[in-house]
């Protein structure tokens, strides 16, 4: 996929409603299912937001090398089986409903792919963050001496 593609579909991801922070131009934080629902639904051409004809090309062809053939029956399809599992299981939260969902409707290499790449950068995401308390905690306990 070429640079200019990726950077308007990453655009259009954290300019999406329900990711950009009130207040902000982008986002700030992005859960895995959303992310993987947003890049079907662009795909479909589904939702609040559009990619130019181009740009949803580009995707639609990444989905199809990755197993995602037909992405507005994958979300439809990703759609009814959370409502489903909302019905059978309501304690369970929006992000766990997708997931249950996704594993079950969107099974492909794409979803593998993403959900590999996605876990392995939030562990480290982590471990960064982790770290970095430590230095600030071991530092700000210095100074306190």
């Amino acid at each position: 996929m070429p640079d200019d593609s990726s950077k308007k579909i990453a655009e259009a991801l954290l300019t999406h409603p329900l990711i950009k922070s009130a207040g902000s131009r982008f986002g700030t934080v992005i859960h895995r299912e959303e992310l993987t629902a947003l890049l079907l639904e662009f795909a479909a051409g589904d939702g609040p937001k559009a990619l130019d004809d181009e740009v949803h090309g580009e995707l639609c062809k990444l989905l199809a090398a990755n197993d995602i053939g037909d992405p507005k029956g994958t979300m439809e399809d990703v759609r009814s089986l959370a409502l489903q599992i909302e019905q059978a299981y309501p304690a369970l939260s929006n992000n766990e409903r997708y997931a249950m969902a996704l594993l079950q409707e969107a099974r492909s290499r794409f979803l593998g792919k993403m959900n590999g790449w996605f876990d392995q950068t939030i562990d480290r995401v982590s471990d960064r963050f982790t770290n970095s308390a430590r230095l600030v905690t071991f530092f700000g306990s210095l100074s306190s001496l």
